[in-house]
């Protein structure tokens, strides 16, 4: 399954270090750390930036290179979630791949079991997971163009390759 060059996989682990993760990061051409708009996040930005988190030891520090970000929940209403944002934006810098707004529609979305974009498309999370989803498509490396299919074998295949 991994020898496919076109195979693109998606694990949502856990936080922390875990066996999962041991076998995983290895593998990842990318590894995506949701924080949360608040002010644990800001406390504790050089732990997760350093890539500690992911586990001890030199691999830590190779997996932290392709750390990126996404800040979770914020609300520039709320006095202490814009401060956290301003905080792990100003650190993370280019890092930060987006951030998504708190907003009532993942709320609803996750309780039936959809996409927020299914829900409520206008709603600024819905948006906000776009623009993530962009941030982290450019940060994939390129695939390379499928083979074209083999024409089958069969009674007309001779017909199918100009023979007759």
């Amino acid at each position: 399954m991994l020898a496919d060059p076109q195979l693109l996989v998606l694990a949502d682990l856990p936080p922390g270090p875990s066996q999962v993760l041991a076998v995983v990061a290895p593998l990842a051409a990318i590894i995506v750390t949701v924080l949360q708009s608040e002010a644990i996040s800001a406390a504790i930005l050089d732990e997760v930036e350093s890539g500690r988190f992911l586990g001890g030891g030199t691999l830590a520090a190779l997996y932290a290179g392709r750390l990126q970000f996404i800040l979770n929940g914020v609300d520039l209403r709320a006095r202490l979630s814009r401060s956290a944002a301003e905080v792990v934006a100003r650190h993370l810098g280019p890092r930060l791949l987006g951030a998504v707004s708190r907003d009532e529609a993942v709320a609803e979305a996750l309780s039936e079991m959809r996409l927020v974009q299914e829900v409520a498309p206008a709603c600024a999370a819905a948006g906000d997971l776009r623009h993530v989803a962009r941030a982290i498509e450019m940060l994939l490396p390129v695939m390379p163009e499928p083979a074209p299919a083999a024409p089958a074998a069969g009674p007309l295949s001779g017909l199918l390759r100009g023979g007759w």
